[in-house]
């Protein structure tokens, strides 16, 4: 296993972050971070409102009854605080489950998430077994060159430096000079490593390299073929990997063109979507807006696999860069 630079996390460890929106022209959320950003030096974020979703019967007013009262606040990432909101929540309410996290924006606001799955819906937490190999992942001199971009983003994220995420190049950049310059070594290098990107993705045991192996895909070219082998880690057991598989998929989408690749990735982002994560919920709701941009004749099969749950969140989420999001999608597939 390799030595990470950043400490990643996810929902197991109580913590999500990312940015408000998608940069023009690409159609994503700019996701400075959907890992930990680990603790700024001066407070950026105040609690701004409760994002409570996936609940079936029971109404917002009454979850939010048993949420700390945060608003107005200055943010501070505290594990236990959230891990005590969890356990309050599913002491209270009669659930299959709550938890309790955070996402931040570069705007400064931090909302308290409250994940609800109710009776009757325990197959939203189910996930696949991990895989158990062992791939060596590309090379120590590429990956050293990813964490140090990554590095760089959680840098200039806790700094409030604007990147400028975009695919104007046809894969993922930054107009932020270092980081293009990370990029334009990815970008040179890693297409004679897609096969063993693809083969960690697969296989490998250590979540950290499926997911560094999924960022890494941005910049190994066929981004179409890609997109199709990938598939069966969107829904990985790993939270972070999820994340970051569905976040690749935000750009490969629009150079797919086979329906049936596409119809798979519609099945697979369905029940990301109703995953009780942020992250997953964000990621699934933004590929499947690529996937309609991409192929508007799919809306029937999308609101076929997907219809129930983008209504819940369009209706459930406050934040724009996921219940408005739903929104969008919504108004692609028409009515319903």
């Amino acid at each position: 296993m390799r030595t990470v630079v950043i400490a990643f996390a996810f929902l197991a460890a109580a913590l999500v972050v990312a940015c408000a929106g998608p940069p023009a022209p690409a159609p994503v959320p700019a996701t400075a971070a959907d890992t930990e950003p680990g603790a700024a030096e001066e407070p950026r974020w105040r609690w701004t409102d409760y994002e409570i979703v996936g609940q079936r019967e029971l109404t917002r007013e009454e979850v939010a009854s048993h949420l700390p009262d945060l608003l107005g606040q200055p943010y501070e990432a505290d594990r236990e605080m959230v891990g005590a909101c969890g356990e309050a929540l599913e002491a209270a309410l009669d659930v299959a489950e709550a938890s309790c996290s955070w996402v931040t924006f570069f705007t400064g606001e931090a909302y308290l998430l409250a994940e609800i799955v109710e009776r009757g819906e325990e197959w939203r937490t189910e996930t696949p077994a991990a895989p158990e190999g062992q791939v060596e992942l590309a090379t120590p001199e590429l990956v050293a060159t990813y964490e140090a971009l990554k590095e760089q983003l959680w840098a200039n994220y806790r700094n409030g430096v604007e990147m400028g995420e975009n695919s104007d190049a046809g894969h993922l950049d930054y107009r932020e000079p270092q980081m293009h310059a990370y990029v334009e070594t990815l970008h040179a290098e890693l297409p004679e490593h897609r096969d063993n990107l693809l083969a960690v993705l697969a296989g490998d045991a250590d979540a950290e390299d499926r997911a560094a192996a999924a960022w890494m895909l941005n910049w190994a070219g066929d981004l179409a073929g890609s997109a199709a082998a990938v598939a069966g880690s969107i829904n990985d057991p790993n939270g972070l990997v999820r994340n970051d598989v569905s976040r690749f998929l935000i750009y490969a989408l629009p150079h797919v063109d086979d329906r049936a690749t596409l119809r798979a990735l519609v099945d697979e982002l369905a029940v990301q979507l109703a995953r009780p994560s942020h992250g997953d919920r964000n990621k699934a709701i933004y590929s499947l807006k690529a996937v309609l941009e991409k192929a508007p004749d799919l809306a029937p099969y999308v609101e076929e696999k997907a219809g129930e749950w983008i209504d819940r969140v369009a209706a459930q989420s406050i934040l724009s860069n996921v219940g408005g999001t739903a929104q969008e999608v919504r108004a692609l597939l028409g009515e319903g």
